[in-house]
């Protein structure tokens, strides 16, 4: 930076010091990022010709790290805000260059804007339901905007777009909306071949078993479950509080699909690391082992139950005799 200024070299100085911002926000210092970002944005403004038109793409992806890094400092307010003037500055650029999308730039440009909606959309997700209203058109209109740029088709962005959708939709009381997103989310994830490789694609699977659950379908929402837990056990650390959580999720779909051997195992893993589990986890957990106890006092384990046990372990990563 300080050899840039030295030379006058105007156009890379507000690019140098955005992305020091950037290397100072990964060391968790937000404040002193934000810092570095306005005076980034202020020049790069000046290098403008005029507000809007003519802005460089700097300046929108340096307007993006400034909603980040003020979503670290726990200002939401902020983060929204800039988002929006975000969003509404990259539509107003479109509109007003008439952009067109066979030209790369454009594409990225057109990228980046369903990439800044999406993450609006999931901060907005925690406001009221005039919020969540908004969100669930920002989402809409990303996934839109990035499926354009990719010519139509989907991308691991998409795939998490689509997820974000459906956690909105499940919120706002559309289960069966949300129900479709998350299947179309599992789809973008096999189309760019990351079912079943990425905890953001693990998310999905939980979240599809919590409207599955929320139906009353609790084999397949235990299923489902599952298959997201194979993957956290080869992602997360061994006793990770994502991975405990998860696995006491297991424990509870288990026990309400009646698959109560199964549940025993997973309970008794989980109940090995309860002091990081919630007073409610460890209740649902009680009253899972309360049900579990009265399973055997009515019916002994057969070979049916040991073999629905024995599959279902080798699905989430167990290696187990049983």
């Amino acid at each position: 930076l300080g050899m840039a200024e030295a030379r006058g070299e105007k156009h890379w100085i507000p690019r140098i010091r955005a992305r020091l911002g950037e290397v100072i926000q990964d060391q968790d210092d937000a404040e002193s990022a934000l810092g570095l970002y306005s005076e980034a944005l202020r020049e790069l403004t000046e290098q403008a010709k005029a507000p809007g038109v003519g802005l460089p793409a700097a300046f929108f992806h340096v307007l993006q790290n400034v909603a980040v890094a003020q979503h670290y400092a726990e200002d939401t307010p902020g983060a929204l805000a800039t988002l929006d003037r975000l969003t509404t500055l990259q539509r107003a650029r479109r509109h007003w260059q008439g952009l067109q999308s066979e030209d790369m730039d454009n594409l990225e440009e057109l990228a980046s804007l369903g990439r800044a909606l999406a993450f609006g959309a999931e901060l907005m997700r925690g406001g009221d339901k005039q919020q969540k209203g908004k969100a669930l058109r920002w989402i809409a209109e990303s996934i839109a905007a990035q499926r354009e740029a990719n010519g139509g088709g989907d991308t691991a962005d998409t795939a998490d777009a689509l997820n974000t959708m459906g956690n909105i939709q499940f919120d706002i009381g559309l289960p069966h909306d949300a129900l479709y997103s998350y299947q179309a989310a599992l789809r973008a994830y096999e189309g760019v071949g990351l079912l079943g490789k990425t905890l953001g694609a693990a998310a999905v699977h939980e979240n599809l078993g919590t409207v599955l659950d929320a139906s009353g379908d609790f084999v397949q929402a235990a299923n489902v479950h599952l298959k997201a837990l194979a993957v956290q056990r080869k992602m997360l650390p061994a006793g990770s509080p994502e991975l405990v959580a998860s696995v006491h999720r297991a424990a509870v779909l288990s026990v309400k699909a009646k698959r109560f051997t199964e549940g025993g195992t997973y309970l008794e893993e989980a109940l090995s690391h309860r002091d990081k589990l919630s007073p409610a986890e460890i209740e649902a957990l009680e009253v899972a082992q309360s049900a579990i106890e009265e399973f055997k006092r009515k019916r002994p384990q057969g070979k049916k139950d040991r073999a629905v046990l024995r599959e279902t372990l080798r699905e989430s990563g167990f290696s187990v005799a049983v």
